[in-house]
């Protein structure tokens, strides 16, 4: 269930942001003398975005709806007119580390050690994959979907879509202890994996191009 609710999450945060288009705002005295490059808002009753890009190449995205709140930062690079956005919380990239099994909290009989981030809060916001993707494990609930043998491998991921690289398990290992090394909270994190936008007459608008992008800004 929790998966599912989930999905639904991952889906609202995504629309509102990338099929809205902003509109291209004036720069005042405290932006510029903070390095802000352009600024874009949208605004209505029932929503609010803003996407701030900097001079040093860094942008910061805020989302603001009647029930969801997402934000994303990273950096962004301008192709041939277009503005490329990469943020830098996306799949396979979350840093985390293996501690001692030893000091882990575990519930009932899960053997997967409940999980914090790096400033010790509890991380109720993502699961366990083991060994695959088909096996999930709530740590904090302290179960799985699923029966496993032994564990070779462990992923974290987060329910709005980012996660760990595979981490390596020692053989014969039972518990696994993991902690999130990212200091902010992602559970409100948005992806932009090389999202594509436009200035059309003042107007920063989605656009659609290939996926392998490169060049300079």
């Amino acid at each position: 269930m929790r998966l599912f609710i989930a999905a639904i999450i991952a889906i609202i945060f995504v629309i509102p942001g990338y099929g809205q288009s902003l509109k291209k705002v004036r720069l005042n005295e405290e932006d510029r003398k903070s390095g802000v490059y352009l600024k874009f808002i949208y605004s209505e009753d029932y929503g609010f975005i803003s996407l701030v890009f900097k001079k040093d190449s860094t942008y910061a995205y805020y989302q603001r709806g009647c029930a969801t709140y997402s934000r994303s930062e990273g950096r962004w690079r301008k192709v041939n007119g277009v503005f490329v956005l990469e943020s830098t919380f996306k799949e396979d990239n979350v840093p985390v580390e293996l501690l001692d099994s030893v000091n882990g909290k575990y519930v009932d009989s899960c053997d997967i050690a409940i999980m914090y981030d790096a400033k010790q809060k509890v991380l109720t916001e993502a699961y366990v994959l083991i060994n695959n993707d088909s096996t999930v494990c709530l740590p904090d609930l302290g179960g799985c979907n699923r029966p496993y043998g032994t564990i070779n491998r462990v992923k974290v991921k987060f329910y709005n879509g980012i996660s760990s690289m595979w981490v390596p398990i020692k053989p014969g290992t039972r518990k696994v202890h993991l902690r999130v090394l990212a200091e902010m909270p992602l559970w409100d994190y948005m992806v932009m994996d090389r999202w594509t936008f436009k200035i059309k007459r003042r107007l920063f608008k989605p656009t659609v191009i290939k996926r392998n992008i490169n060049g300079d800004k």
